[in-house]
């Protein structure tokens, strides 16, 4: 005949005992927090610094990358329109289609960049269409929020490049 296993019987009026080792789990998880908060705040930025950083170009230097030669050749704004235009000589010698959503312009107190214009088809040196091989002069226009704006780069998406544009 086979026994069975004795019965174990508890009594309600006992309470019950907490697991062994649940402040070994609290523990760790407040270590994950504040080890994933440092590297959220000083680590990831410097990261993404290191590796996908813009290239910073002086008034009067040129970007030579991604078989790409651009220089900024000066910029001009007119307060009453507000209308900033900037000229580059750009030379490609792979296929680059732009749109106005490649350009922006960072202005001094604002907090986000300033797209550029659509190109306007009256003026052919706004046009976004670029000959392989061949240098030609864009014209970049911007609309700046105010009269007293004060624009301090341009900058392109792709390739990512600032122009620092001199102080007016």
């Amino acid at each position: 005949m086979t026994s069975s296993p004795p019965v174990r019987r508890r009594r309600l009026d006992q309470p019950e005992q907490e697991p062994v080792g649940k402040g070994c789990l609290v523990a760790g998880a407040v270590l994950g927090i504040v080890v994933g908060a440092v590297l959220a705040f000083f680590g990831y930025p410097w990261v993404l610094r290191t590796f996908f950083a813009e290239e910073v170009v002086a008034p009067g230097g040129v970007y030579q990358g991604d078989a790409k030669t651009l220089r900024l050749l000066g910029y001009d704004f007119d307060p009453e329109t507000r209308i900033l235009e900037v000229r580059l000589s750009v030379r490609t010698n792979k296929t680059w289609r732009p749109g106005a959503e490649n350009f922006f312009v960072d202005v001094r107190g604002e907090r986000h960049p300033v797209e550029a214009l659509p190109p306007d088809p009256a003026i052919p040196e706004t046009s976004l269409q670029f000959q392989l091989g061949q240098e030609r002069t864009l014209l970049l226009r911007f609309r700046l929020p105010k009269r007293d704006s004060v624009p301090e780069a341009v900058r392109l998406a792709d390739p990512s490049v600032r122009f620092e544009l001199n102080p007016p």
